[in-house]
């Protein structure tokens, strides 16, 4: 019997349980599985019943697969400067028995289109606090040349008091007890969330201001000072993140890992600078008025 890992997958069960209790969460996972394949729809945890099948060789041989030169990244962001990296890795990979087996290292796909998603109409109960009501558009990929209207726009509906859901939701009329979004972006798809905690009774009017803000967005367009203003507030956050020799890592290990060759700061505010009234009513036209969508509800018993 080996105890080491039979003691890890206790531990990690445990984790799975307590994950449980986040029902906003466990809505979010259940999306993703609705949404997208297997390579993003799993859960990053696993299954308890995945959990419970793992011998030590099913660790070994996942370890050998990924835990390889090829799939390794190696960051340095401040130290020595003759410091050999490279040299420093195969030290190590020969120390510890894996070989790599491909010449190139190894880059996830990327997609500059935007794909359409697996969409669904669900209603689930549970035993919850308040009831959840999520929709799920079609988002950008990594590469996407329509992803920083996306950031643009998301900043515009959440964020903030000074933001128009806020405004709507809780301001002028008090439907929701709180709220939120998330953009989430992969090699090859993504999918754009929004989230509502409230009571069933206002579904249908948290629905309805969702679309009549939309329209009016697509039909009258936005304020030029207001895109600006969150443009500047969207750089200067990029600007301070880079700062941090952490956040500046892990920016870094993003770009090589998509091979997206986009390394500066000043090529991401170009990118951002292009975001314009019209490309914003682009992106609504095509995820909420052209395209299928999803809407989740998660209601109490």
């Amino acid at each position: 019997l080996d105890t080491q890992l039979l003691k890890e997958k206790q531990i990690i069960r445990q984790e799975l349980k307590e994950d449980k209790d986040d029902h906003e969460g466990q809505g979010i996972e259940f999306i993703f599985k609705k949404n997208f394949n297997q390579a993003y729809g799993h859960p990053v945890g696993g299954s308890a019943s995945q959990v419970l099948k793992y011998k030590r060789k099913d660790i070994e041989k996942y370890y050998k697969k990924y835990f390889a030169s090829e799939r390794t990244s190696l960051v340095v962001v401040s130290g020595n400067k003759d410091f050999d990296g490279a040299r420093a890795l195969q030290t190590w990979y020969r120390k510890i028995g894996v070989k790599g087996k491909n010449k190139k290292p190894y880059r996830i796909n990327k997609n500059k289109k935007l794909k359409k998603l697996n969409h669904f109409n669900l209603t689930k109960k549970k035993k919850i606090e308040s009831p959840i009501l999520y929709f799920s558009f079609d988002g950008p990929s990594m590469m996407c040349s329509d992803y920083m209207s996306y950031v643009v726009l998301d900043e515009i509906l959440f964020e903030g008091i000074s933001s128009i859901f806020f405004k709507k939701m809780r301001e002028e009329t008090p439907l929701v007890y709180g709220f939120g979004s998330s953009i989430n972006s992969f090699g090859t798809e993504g999918n754009y969330l929004m989230i509502f905690n409230s009571q069933e009774k206002n579904f249908d009017a948290i629905e309805k201001i969702l679309e009549d803000v939309l329209k009016n967005i697509v039909t009258y367009g936005i304020s030029h000072d207001l895109i600006n203003s969150i443009k500047l507030k969207i750089s200067d956050s990029w600007s301070l993140s880079f700062d941090d020799l952490a956040e500046r890592a892990d920016y870094l290990l993003e770009n090589e890992i998509y091979d997206m060759n986009d390394l500066t700061h000043t090529r991401l505010l170009k990118l951002l600078n292009a975001v314009n009234e019209k490309s914003i009513q682009k992106i609504i036209s095509n995820f909420y008025f052209k395209n299928k969508s999803s809407r989740f509800k998660i209601l109490k018993e």
